[in-house]
């Protein structure tokens, strides 16, 4: 007579993967999970036989799953969120960032709190305008975010300055030629007689303009702080005023600023 379970376990030869295995145990779901006939604790390397060994799968019970990225006891198949930062493993796809990594671009910021997930250098937009903080001159300010150009903002008056000084120049070369020609001219219709030497007198040359200096001074006076519409004015003649940081401001009839220094409780004229 032929045996059909040749180590005895519950599981005929023909489907048993150990058919002469351990013996003295029971095949069941507690001892043989993908119920091959080889015992779990002793025989069988793939529990639920997956084709992932029980040693490099995370969930060695469940055949459909074998990876757990974020550890917590969900499979990355059915886990919607697979690095478990709180953003869905879609919404991910659709930001292009890593599904399987909390934090993208390794700033230090989680993907989900990130404003730039996949920019390393920027993390926060304070005024909601698309320009990092970081990189952004204004970042309460969502009207701008780069500080202004020296040339666009003063270029018309760097070319201003230019130009007079080139005419400037020709003028005076035109002027010493036409003197050069006189003297020549002069000096063909002379009969030979001679005449004293007259003293040279060459001109003086024009002050040297301090362009930086200028465009400091013309900076300095376009930030000085103006009475806006809403400024009141005081029984002294005053127009008082605060501005968006707080600072308390006050023109003078004459023209000239003072600022309310609130440590001393006192008015300090701004220079």
């Amino acid at each position: 007579m032929t045996d059909s379970d040749d180590d005895n376990d519950g599981v005929g030869d023909g489907t048993d993967m150990c058919p002469l295995g351990l013996m003295g145990w029971t095949s069941s779901p507690g001892s043989d999970n993908d119920a091959d006939g080889c015992k779990d604790t002793e025989e069988d390397a793939d529990d639920d036989n997956d084709g992932f060994p029980d040693d490099g799968d995370a969930l060695p019970l469940n055949p459909a799953e074998h990876s757990d990225n974020d550890g917590d006891g969900l499979g990355d198949i059915e886990d919607p969120d697979d690095d478990n930062d709180g953003l869905t493993d879609s919404d991910e796809a659709a930001a292009g960032t890593d599904p399987k990594d909390t934090d993208t671009d390794d700033d230090g910021f989680n993907d989900a709190v990130d404003a730039f997930p996949k920019d390393p250098t920027e993390w926060a937009d304070t005024d909601d305008d698309g320009y990092g903080d970081n990189g952004d001159a204004f970042p309460s300010d969502a009207s701008k975010h780069l500080e202004d150009d020296l040339i666009g903002k003063y270029g018309f008056i760097i070319a201003l300055l230019g130009a007079i000084l080139v005419f400037g120049l020709g003028g005076w070369m035109v002027m010493r030629r036409k003197g050069e020609a006189t003297a020549t001219e002069a000096a063909e219709h002379t009969q030979s007689v001679e005449t004293p030497v007259q003293p040279v007198y060459e001109p003086e040359p024009e002050p040297e303009m301090n362009t930086g200096q200028f465009l400091e001074e013309l900076e300095a006076d376009l930030s000085r702080p103006a009475a806006p519409p809403h400024a009141k004015m005081n029984e002294q003649g005053q127009l008082v005023w605060v501005d968006d940081a707080g600072t308390v401001y006050a023109q003078n009839p004459d023209g000239s600023l003072m600022t309310f220094n609130v440590s001393t409780g006192s008015w300090e004229p701004l220079e």
